[in-house]
């Protein structure tokens, strides 16, 4: 009878913890929601560029800040943390992760590669990179004393960089954008990303934004007491699935 009653309370418990997790769920996923549409498309030099229409909608009753690099998308890659801010030249840190299924119906990871130049064009780049590179260190040695912020100047460049994306989006309202998108796509004169597709083959894709809290760490005080009445979002926001080609 012991024995019964003991793998009773335990089949009840684990019940319990299933229907507490599914709740939590729930809540966790339905704060904040992401849809996400094709308006038009077209054929461009062996690939096919999407136009997307991306709608952030608060589904809750509070007010939220959403850090969103909306300028470009972030490559998937299996080992990426929520709270990876790198700050290279060319990655968007905060940017919107295609998720593409592949045939065995994992995730693909994205690659990077970078355009061939010849030695005069090398040249070219390599001194416009140098200007670019001193041009946006002197802006952030500006934004580190004007924002007095502590630190080496990676932190005021994170910083920077993060404050600058914020998107505030209160109880009941949307945040919409036209996007394009294709499986290959350049950042700069120096760098590409892409996914692998096969020609003439349908792969489903959604978007996925993942925050981390401890990013807000980079924040000053001053600056998150300039969003008083909003909680700063952490977790995860999905979009419905669509279907893409090469």
């Amino acid at each position: 009878f012991h024995i019964f009653v003991t793998s009773y309370i335990n089949w009840i418990m684990k019940k319990l913890l299933i229907l507490s997790l599914f709740f939590v769920f729930q809540i966790f996923f339905s704060q904040i929601k992401m849809e996400l549409k094709i308006i038009s498309e077209k054929k461009a030099s062996h690939r096919v560029i999407y136009v997307l229409q991306i709608d952030l909608i608060n589904e809750s009753k509070n007010n939220y800040i959403v850090p969103i690099d909306t300028t470009d998308y972030k490559i998937y890659m299996s080992g990426d943390k929520c709270d990876d801010i790198y700050r290279y030249t060319d990655l968007s840190d905060l940017g919107m992760i295609p998720m593409i299924k592949d045939g065995n119906d994992s995730f693909m990871e994205g690659l990077t590669g970078a355009p061939h130049f010849d030695t005069e064009g090398l040249d070219s780049l390599i001194i416009n990179n140098k200007e670019r590179a001193e041009q946006h260190r002197e802006k952030i040695k500006i934004w580190k004393k004007n924002h007095n912020i502590k630190g080496e100047y990676k932190n005021a460049d994170i910083n920077w960089y993060l404050y600058n994306q914020l998107k505030t989006l209160e109880s009941g309202k949307r945040i919409s954008f036209v996007k394009e998108f294709s499986s290959f796509w350049r950042t700069s004169a120096t760098a590409f990303y892409y996914y692998w597709l096969q020609e003439n083959v349908d792969y489903p894709m959604f978007l996925k934004i993942c925050v981390d809290k401890k990013i807000y760490k980079y924040l000053t005080q001053k600056q998150k007491e300039e969003f008083k009445g909003y909680k700063f979002f952490s977790g995860k926001i999905q979009s419905n699935q669509i279907m893409i080609r090469k």
